[in-house]
């Protein structure tokens, strides 16, 4: 009988592994998006070395009206800072950061879980040109991010780096592609307040 010998395995023609592709799948998707969302996918793709660093989160603001409309840039009155604002209240001021000009033909549905607030379960609609936020997981979401509030607020504001987050399993996001759609509808939030 012949010694069978085991050829070692060509690892050469193995498939990739799904986080092996997701990066470049990401980048062609992601070619350019603004907003928190895409903010948070472009700094994953980059890498800490692009992400904001203390130097910067004391840097002065470049001046922004106060008085505020639908442009973009200006500054929404009758409302506190980003920086005094909740999780749930950057949650809630999407419908104002919201660039319905980029949405059309778009129907997206986010859920959103703050996994340390008893009612921090937010359903994100982007229909027919329009963006509103209910209170509560409605319906079958195309994307579901899930993580704690103070992560949340702190990747919104720029004072914490989302590739960071999503590394450590601080941030859970289902469909990558989804996010990336969604991300380039709307103003970061130290845009409008």
């Amino acid at each position: 009988m012949k010694d069978k010998k085991k050829k070692p395995e060509d690892k050469s023609h193995r498939p990739q592994e799904p986080l092996d592709v997701l990066p470049e799948l990401v980048k062609t998707v992601v070619h350019e998006t603004s907003g928190f969302l895409g903010r948070m996918v472009s700094l994953f793709l980059a890498g800490p070395e692009r992400a904001p660093g203390p130097e910067k989160e004391n840097a002065p603001a470049s001046p922004q009206p106060e008085q505020g409309g639908d442009e973009p840039g200006q500054k929404e009155t009758g409302h506190k800072s980003a920086q005094d604002m909740s999780a749930r209240e950057i949650i809630a001021s999407l419908p104002q950061r919201f660039l319905p000009d980029k949405a059309r033909g778009q129907s997206i549905v986010l859920h959103i879980e703050l996994e340390d607030e008893p009612e921090g379960r937010f359903t994100v609609h982007v229909a027919e040109g329009k963006c509103w936020v209910e209170p509560g997981l409605a319906g079958s979401p195309d994307c579901l991010i899930r993580t704690q509030a103070p992560i949340y607020r702190d990747i919104e504001l720029g004072r914490m780096n989302p590739q960071t987050a999503y590394l450590f399993g601080k941030v859970k996001i289902s469909d990558v592609t989804v996010l990336t759609r969604f991300a380039g509808l709307f103003r970061p939030v130290t845009e409008v307040f």
